[in-house]
């Protein structure tokens, strides 16, 4: 299940991440802000494709990590 705080990788694009910041299970798409500082809706199909590489309790803790900072 995608949830807030959830830090994604594309399979693609191994040096782009992806962090959950708004999702709810009733509709089929979720926002979320990319490595580059662009916001953007994605469909849940799409974001589960991605590889799961962390939690966070909230958003604002994920974009703040070493994932997704690349460190």
């Amino acid at each position: 299940m995608i949830r807030v705080g959830q830090i994604y990788q594309s399979i693609k694009q191994k040096d782009k991440q992806f962090v959950v910041t708004s999702s709810n299970k009733y509709d089929w798409k979720s926002y979320v802000i990319s490595s580059e500082g662009v916001g953007s809706c994605r469909w849940n199909s799409d974001i589960g494709k991605m590889e799961l590489i962390a939690e966070y309790p909230t958003w604002q803790e994920a974009v703040n990590s070493k994932e997704f900072k690349g460190e």
